[in-house]
């Protein structure tokens, strides 16, 4: 595919807030002063002061007319968009990758506030015309015309790779999860040296600030990649944590793949945490849960529990530093008041770089125990390994004809897509709209929700839970 400069051609259009918000997070995350990034942008300025198509960004930016990197930071502009003919010397300033930017154009005033759902291959708009000249060869991409509100930093994404085609290196603060819909890839991580090949239903997780491209193997068939890019652009940023958990020292004395304690103890900590430092509240009542109610309710376990669950215990599980087995998962589930199932994740192992996950290998993929299980004729699917630090699970869910999953609830958001049959998401009693093969949906899962399976025969979806 040649390579254009847009330049004259196209209009980037973002959301003003959206904007500010990246700029600013970005700044702070580079560590640029205010002065450093003006310095940068006053070339370009002098460059286009005679243009009138970039009059809108240069008053919120040029000092020489009024402008500031605060009020182009703070979105200081009565328009609901910001027009700039060119987006590089946000790149240059910012140290913004170039791809970061497309996710963006989503258009902000089609806006949901808790779920939305698309086809890529029906409804997603190309980006092609903006983004062609750095994006790689023979690809094209798409983005979802509607967006969860308040999901700012979450980029959900839609790749085709044609023959040999291949995206341009790149890194981003954040996570990347990829899923293969059709073809063969091969995703390389530049700086770790790890290569991979992918096919049609396995995916990977790849680590913050990896450079990392991806390749299409075929040079007949066409590959298609379904993404969803976290960009995680706060301060304790996904690439600011230490990774010090990586494998559990007890993990290399047992088999990884029949763990009968938490391996990944320090991430089981942080989503716990959650639910008394975050403010979590409980629907049952708009109390908040503190460390007292956590060990008043370890009091209703039963008699013959081995554990003394004190407030220096729970202290001790946030941390990351308590030993816990897989049995005691189902004491914190009643102690915490949230699924077993959701817990059972942090089991298996945490790892470094990025996860591979091909669902037909053998030891790639583990059914979770019926004892976890509060649904009948459902089956999870959990990966025999997480990625270290993250935030988010995933599952691979068979639900039986005419069955539905447990009403549950819990902190973040969730992104379900259908691999096969048909299937409703309800929210609060709420039915959405039925989800076929090659859909998606995306909601808040604070909002009690459960899914359905409509059809005659089983639906299979792959969950991805992201806890914040």
């Amino acid at each position: 595919m040649a390579q254009v400069d847009p330049k004259s051609q196209f209009t980037w259009e973002f959301g003003r807030l959206k904007l500010s918000k990246l700029l600013k997070h970005y700044r702070e995350l580079n560590k640029f002063g205010r002065k450093e990034t003006q310095s940068k942008l006053q070339p370009f300025f002098k460059q286009y002061k005679d243009d009138s198509n970039w009059y809108q960004f240069r008053r919120l930016a040029d000092e020489e007319i009024g402008g500031s990197i605060l009020k182009l930071e703070s979105g200081s502009t009565d328009a609901n968009t910001i027009k700039i003919p060119d987006i590089q010397p946000l790149v240059v300033a910012y140290a913004i990758p170039h791809l970061l930017f497309s996710s963006l154009l989503s258009d902000f005033r089609k806006e949901q506030v808790f779920y939305i759902a698309h086809k890529p291959s029906i409804d997603f708009l190309g980006i092609n015309q903006k983004i062609l000249y750095h994006c790689g060869n023979d690809i094209q991409y798409y983005i979802p015309p509607t967006i969860l509100q308040g999901t700012d930093s979450t980029h959900i994404i839609f790749h085709k790779l044609n023959p040999n085609g291949h995206s341009i290196g790149h890194r981003h603060p954040g996570q990347e999860f990829l899923y293969v819909v059709n073809g063969t890839i091969e995703v390389i991580l530049h700086e770790s040296g790890m290569c991979t090949e992918l096919n049609a239903g396995d995916f990977i997780y790849i680590d913050a600030n990896q450079l990392h491209s991806s390749k299409n193997r075929s040079d007949k068939e066409p590959a298609e990649v379904f993404v969803i890019r976290l960009t995680q652009l706060y301060r304790e940023s996904k690439q600011n944590m230490n990774n010090e958990i990586a494998v559990d020292t007890k993990s290399k004395f047992q088999n990884l793949y029949e763990p009968n304690e938490v391996l990944d103890r320090y991430s089981l900590g942080r989503f716990l945490k959650v639910f008394c430092c975050e403010g979590l509240f409980t629907e049952a009542s708009d109390k908040r849960v503190t460390i007292d109610t956590l060990v008043k309710r370890a009091k209703t376990l039963p008699k013959n529990t081995k554990h003394n669950y004190n407030r220096s215990k729970f202290s001790r599980i946030h941390q990351g530093k308590a030993d816990i087995t897989e049995h005691d998962l189902l004491d914190l589930a009643h102690i915490y008041e949230v699924d077993p199932l959701l817990l059972y994740n942090f089991v298996f192992p945490a790892f470094q770089h990025a996860i591979a996950v091909r669902p037909n290998s053998e030891n790639s993929l583990k059914l979770v125990p019926s004892e976890i299980l509060t649904c009948k004729n459902v089956s999870y699917e959990v990966p025999c390994c997480r990625l270290a630090n993250s935030n988010s699970s995933i599952a691979i869910v068979t639900i039986g004809a005419k069955t539905e999953t447990t009403p549950n609830y819990h902190p973040g958001w969730e992104l379900l897509k259908v691999l096969e049959g048909e299937i409703v998401v309800e929210l609060n009693s709420a039915q959405q709209n039925i989800l076929k093969k090659g859909w998606y949906a995306h909601f808040y899962s604070h909002i009690t929700h459960k899914i359905q399976n409509i059809g005659d025969s089983p639906a299979k979806i792959i969950v991805i839970r992201f806890f914040g």
